[in-house]
């Protein structure tokens, strides 16, 4: 890097400052999103938004949503009442906002602005959750709002802090994430009575663990890491970490969880959470409940065996079925079909480092994949056994990631695409091959409908719609005469049960009755016919136990077809009707397994009989008013900060509407030493495009610039985009600090450089592609990215150019454990002579790093630099640092290769060649974000002795 680049680091410096409070502190407030990761969030402009608002609401919603915005205004006030009676104060005024993007359920809090994010979509919701709530708006409503009023709460001092500063403040986001996410299921358990705490799936985990004795360490489940074991992060937080959430209540008292909470959010040392640090909280814990927390901890565990060993006797002492176990992957092992010749079975899987569509043989052999990617789901075999359709995510312009139907050829391995923009989530074919049944996401308010296409003429039409959300899909099974569907669907009121329903009387445009097998409020999902049309069978979970029932059409007799110590799923039957295939759950995750189909043996029962309750549809009305929605009205500082800057002190404020629409930040300060202001401003504007304005002065001289970003592609395994600028530079005649510290340290000279002024004008535009390839443990992933410029100096004619180009590539190994091989290669020109403009490459740091010899070794018009990487896994350390926020994750090692050539001309004598060493040790701070602190040895071919250095990363930050 070049003086003058080091310069303008200088120069911007305070803008970095602010980046490291604002990007952080937001980072850490999506805590809803699952720890697979984030989703940018952009707001299709086109909507129309509107806002109701309430005593302690404002709730934005689009076209659509108005219903569920007038029901969401009653359930919000009511879950807010009886959260603040729970911890003792909540924000005056919370930001809601209800939109359908995504073909998927999910929701997350914001506390850096007070909001709550909704997501639409609700199917297949008992895959994952418990749906015996009257309904998903409720659910995810009180999930959030217990999030931001937990995130918010602060006492003592540091409430004092936020009475000054505002919400920058959030002392008790700095804590581990079973307090933050199983906190909010508890709440719903203990206030609502249903949640994933009580749900069948989370008790049978946590059976499984009594019976394995391997109950989790708090340091597995404290924060996020790379973890490589089953349970995924996601269970231990949430569901795991509710059932500590109810002991501690159970142990020390209703107000236990209230007390722990205003403790945590009394340390001053949680405001260091930007930094990815706070208090110890072991101490937190005991001074708040009076006990170790190491105590506790082992308690609750033993505690946990006596809840369930009783429950694991019970099951045992009726007889367990014996199956015989097909596949070892663990994980998530989902959906099995099996082809109509009998000779394969379909599923799905997914684990660290693989996911996909799968076949296996009846016999658990010739296990391989053949769609990968792991967007794949819900597979259904054509008659003939020569193909496979299946739903598939992917993004539909920038704003929406919806499903749709896809059909792989097994002769070909040629995907293709059958709907678009159907929002399809599951199929089954017509038992002729000409017709796919399939359940899509209807309207905006998470209602579904059945609808058909037919494959000769490629027409599609609904056949039945629930509207108005009085009925979601979960799944479906066609008879084998093609006359008759089961379905599971869920009502209205947590009732999501088998029924039957005419397809003849629907093909004919009639409107049949829907005839329940079932009406009670456990969870039947995926129902299959057997090959004879006599029996649905379908898993249920009528004791909070989940195996596989059978439903006798004729007579309406249903039989338990299953007794296992975990749960039964997905059952599908083979074509010859001998045996059965379905998903049990053990120690690793989710498998396989077969067992005879016997009607013989089958275990009469009953089910429970209940009255769904009566819906009539949402609300269309309210008495709340509602307007227009309006940016400007949410675009007040969120916060104030003092910074402390290069010679002088300033103040950092931001803010952002709900939408994303707009945000900006601004930092205002005074240089001491120049006896002069200095300022950085930045707005953002994220529409079709994201464009961003800014503009900064200090003692140096200023700037402005304008860029402009637009989506070119975007897929899940390709992306392009397309980038214009405008910048404008301005620098005042001054001594260059940098230049002559580094001239005196090598030189010994105390002789300062004066540079000259100059206001540079620049015009850049730029290209970025990105591509990702996956088959079983390899992957390939390609970066390409291409940055054009045309600039020229005030009282100059000549107009210069600068182009950089990137290429980077990187292959994972096909083997489980994580190895990578990349390859980098960069380049720049430019036909500016002059000093700021040329690039420089050397040293561990930045695009043209090559490590193992001093930074800026050479420079010149023309660089480029290449590097060759391996990196391979050393330790799996995950241990936490006793009640610190900071957890070890993994030791990694890397061995590489760099080379490089820079100056006015290549000169292939001057290259420089070095190689070496490194280790890196991930971490995560503040239990959310990740770091590396990285050592490396390098020797640069000519240099007299290696050079050691050190990093310390901190990904989105610097």
């Amino acid at each position: 890097m070049t003086m003058y680049r080091k310069q303008m680091t200088r120069a911007r410096i305070y803008a970095s400052s602010l980046l490291f409070f604002f990007v952080f502190t937001a980072a850490l407030a999506w805590t809803s999103i699952p720890a697979s990761g984030q989703i940018a969030i952009r707001f299709d402009p086109a909507l129309t938004w509107q806002t109701l608002e309430t005593k302690h609401f404002q709730i934005h919603f689009h076209e659509g949503l108005e219903g569920v915005a007038y029901l969401t205004a009653k359930i919000a006030e009511e879950s807010y009442a009886t959260i603040k009676d729970e911890f003792g104060e909540a924000p005056p005024k919370i930001d809601l906002v209800l939109t359908d993007p995504f073909d998927f359920s999910n929701g997350f809090a914001n506390p850096f602005g007070d909001e709550i994010v909704i997501f639409a979509s609700q199917y297949r919701l008992s895959s994952w959750a418990n749906t015996r709530l009257d309904s998903w708006w409720r659910m995810v409503t009180f999930h959030e709002l217990v999030h931001a009023v937990d995130l918010d709460q602060t006492s003592g001092f540091n409430a004092f802090l936020k009475r000054i500063f505002g919400e920058i403040v959030l002392p008790n986001i700095i804590k581990p994430v079973p307090f933050i996410e199983g906190l909010a299921v508890y709440e719903k358990y203990k206030h609502l009575g249903e949640s994933r705490l009580n749900d069948s799936k989370t008790r049978m985990m946590l059976r499984q663990m009594v019976l394995d004795n391997r109950l989790p360490s708090f340091d597995e489940i404290q924060g996020a890491y790379s973890r490589r074991e089953w349970p995924h992060l996601g269970l231990l937080w949430y569901n795991f970490g509710s059932w500590l959430m109810r002991y501690i209540e159970e142990q020390y008292g209703e107000d236990a969880l209230a007390r722990l909470n205003d403790a945590n959010a009394s340390k001053p040392l949680n405001l260091l959470g930007v930094v990815g640090f706070g208090a110890n909280f072991k101490r937190v814990f005991q001074e708040a409940l009076g006990v170790e927390f190491d105590k506790l901890y082992a308690d609750f565990r033993a505690w946990l065996r006596e809840e369930f060993e009783p429950e694991i006797a019970r099951i045992e002492s009726q007889g367990l079925t014996g199956a015989m176990r097909l596949t070892t992957l663990g994980f998530f092992t989902d959906a099995p079909a099996w082809s109509p010749q009998g000779d394969w079975i379909a599923y799905t899987h997914s684990e660290p480092g693989r996911a996909g569509l799968r076949l296996i043989t009846p016999e658990g052999e010739g296990d391989h994949e053949i769609v990968p990617g792991g967007l794949a789901s819900y597979p259904t075999w054509s008659p003939d056994g020569q193909a496979l359709v299946y739903a598939k995510l992917d993004f539909e312009g920038p704003f929406y990631i919806h499903s749709d139907l896809y059909r792989y050829d097994l002769e070909t391995g040629r995907e293709e695409r059958l709907t678009r923009g159907e929002r399809a989530y599951y199929a089954r074919y017509s038992p002729d091959g000409r017709k796919i049944y399939y359940a899509k996401n209807f309207g905006h308010d998470g209602s579904t409908a059945l609808a058909v296409l037919d494959l000769k003429t490629g027409n599609t039409r609904v056949l039945k719609a629930f509207p108005e959300n009085s009925g979601v899909i979960h799944s479906f099974a066609i008879s084998p005469d093609g006359k008759t569907m089961a379905l599971a669907l869920w009502r209205w009121g947590g009732y999501q049960d088998l029924y039957l329903l005419s397809l003849e009387e629907l093909e004919a445009g009639n409107e049949p009755e829907l005839k329940a097998a079932t009406q009670d409020q456990n969870q039947v999902s995926d129902p299959v016919w057997s090959p004879d049309g006599q029996y649905v069978l379908f898993s249920a979970d009528p004791d909070r136990v989940y195996n596989i029932y059978a439903y006798r059409v004729s007579d309406g007799k249903f039989f338990r077809v299953t007794n296992v110590l975990t749960g039964a799923f997905y059952p599908t039957i083979s074509p010859q009707g001998d045996r059965i295939a379905f998903v049990s759950y053990s120690s690793d995750g989710y498998d396989l397994y077969t067992m005879p189909y016997d009607p013989a043996q089958w275990t009469p029962v009953e089910f429970p009989e209940g009255t769904p309750p009566t819906w009539e549809g949402f609300p269309k009305e309210t008495s709340y008013p509602v307007r227009p929605y309006d940016p400007t009205e949410h675009l007040a500082p969120l916060f104030w900060l003092p910074v402390p800057a290069p010679s002088g002190l300033g103040i950092v404020t931001a803010g952002m509407d709900p939408l994303f629409q707009h945000s900006y930040f601004a930092l205002l300060g005074w240089d001491f030493e120049a006896g002069q202001p200095f300022y950085e401003l930045g707005y953002a504007n994220m529409s079709y495009a994201t464009i961003t304005l800014s503009a900064g002065a200090n003692r140096d001289g200023d700037h402005q610039g304008l860029s402009v970003e637009i989506p070119l592609l975007l897929s899940v395994q390709r992306q392009q985009a397309l980038s214009l600028g405008y910048a404008r530079e301005a620098r005042v005649a001054s001594a260059s600090r940098e230049q002559s510290e580094e001239t005196n340290e090598a030189e010994g000279e105390s002789e300062q450089k004066l540079e000259e002024p100059y206001v540079r004008h620049s015009f850049s535009g730029g290209y970025r592609y990105t591509r990702v390839r996956s088959r079983e443990f390899f992957h390939d992933v390609v970066a390409l990215s291409v940055q054009g410029r045309l600039f020229t100096y005030e009282g100059e004619r000549a107009w210069y150019h600068a182009l950089e180009t990137s290429w980077r590539e990187s292959f994972r190994l096909p083997i489980p454990e994580s190895h990578w091989i990349s390859l980098r290669l960069q380049a720049a020109w430019t036909d500016s002579d002059k000093e700021p403009d040329k690039f420089s490459i050397g040293g561990p740091y930045g695009p043209y790093a090559v490590r193992g010899f001093p930074q800026d070794v050479l420079a010149g018009q023309q660089a480029i630099t290449a590097s060759l990487q391996y990196e391979f896994p050393l330790f799996a350390i995950e241990r936490g640092m006793g009640g610190w926020p900071i957890f070890l994750d993994d030791l990694k090692g890397r061995l590489f290769i760099d080379a490089g050539l820079a100056g006015d001309s290549l000169d292939l004598d001057a290259l420089k060649l070095g190689f070496g060493a490194e280790f890196s040790l991930s971490l995560t701070l503040g239990y959310f974000q990740p770091a590396a602190v990285i050592v490396g040895v390098a020797q640069g071919l000519g240099e007299p002795q290696p050079a050691i250095y050190f990093n310390f990363e901190v990904p989105g930050l610097f």
